[in-house]
């Protein structure tokens, strides 16, 4: 069997110093291959190199893998305002990984066919336990939770204000703690056992709808609850997830008195409910890390 060319990743410093899901990413997302970082940009040849960017793509880092004859794999993060995307770049290269999701990226006749977007993850310390040994939603002490920060003057769409205005109005059902910047509140520990004693986690955007609160909900087993946006309905990216996504933050007060009532009177059903969220996370993480394993290996063999 052919073996094909090796499977590397570079990167830099900064990318891995300031991507708080660093750990999803490489463990989960790309295979938990080892960094390579800057300073050992020449001795990659032949190979297939992932090019794990947060800031903007350099093309001379494109340019010199491909001229050492290696396949380039563009791994772009945090490009939440589509700011940092080079459709020339992005046709230089053999695939393109990226989370963010802007549909016309992802359709366009050019480098659709060979861009997959990947998700966020978890900040980095937040879940990795076994779904089974999570807290169920009926052993649960907080309805629903938000420690986070929400003075963001370019959340979308103005959602954390939104959010705020919704939650004062339910003080009994969400546990609020806002904090003063971009995770900069609790510590790992901490944010991690308050979301374990939380049965929902509401996700209001952050810069992008994309926000990586989602992801330690369900890390931690929490239901989230979002707004409808492309991310959570196309199936170019997250599809259709099992949990309540709403047209307005408006409806959040009546959506947490009910469920309040259901833990009453039925609290099976959103045990249940907790449980299909556990499933199906757990199924599309072995889904896109599988996807993305056997896109490397196509790109090694040919």
């Amino acid at each position: 069997m052919n073996q094909g060319r090796n499977i590397s990743i570079i990167t830099n410093q900064l990318t891995i110093n300031e991507v708080i899901e660093i750990g999803f990413i490489q463990n989960v997302i790309l295979q938990q291959i080892p960094f390579g970082l800057e300073w050992d940009l020449h001795s990659y040849h032949d190979g297939v190199v992932i090019y794990l960017e947060l800031g903007c793509l350099s093309s001379e880092i494109i340019e010199q893998l491909k001229a050492q004859g290696n396949k380039v794999v563009i791994c772009q993060l945090g490009d939440e305002f589509k700011e940092k995307y080079s459709l020339e770049l992005y046709k230089s290269c053999d695939l393109i990984l990226r989370n963010y999701f802007f549909s016309d990226i992802f359709t366009d006749p050019e480098v659709g066919c060979k861009t997959l977007w990947i998700p966020n993850g978890p900040k980095a310390g937040v879940g990795g336990r076994r779904a089974e040994m999570l807290r169920p939603a009926n052993h649960r002490h907080f309805l629903s939770s938000f420690l986070g920060w929400l003075d963001n003057p370019r959340s979308f769409g103005n959602e954390r204000e939104l959010f705020r205005q919704a939650a004062m109005q339910a003080p009994h059902d969400i546990l609020l703690q806002p904090t003063e910047y971009f995770a900069k509140g609790f510590n790992v520990g901490m944010y991690s056992a308050i979301l374990e004693y939380s049965i929902f986690c509401p996700c209001p955007a952050g810069n992008s709808p994309e926000t990586i609160r989602l992801y330690d909900a369900l890390e931690m087993g929490c239901i989230p609850i979002s707004l409808k946006h492309d991310f959570l309905q196309s199936p170019l990216a997250l599809g259709t997830p099992p949990f309540p996504l709403l047209d307005s933050w408006d409806q959040l007060p009546a959506l947490l008195a009910e469920y309040r009532a259901k833990l009453a009177s039925d609290p099976a059903s959103v045990v249940g409910q907790q449980q299909r969220c556990l499933d199906w996370w757990g199924i599309y993480k072995k889904s896109i890390s599988a996807t993305v394993s056997k896109k490397l290996y196509e790109l090694s063999v040919r």
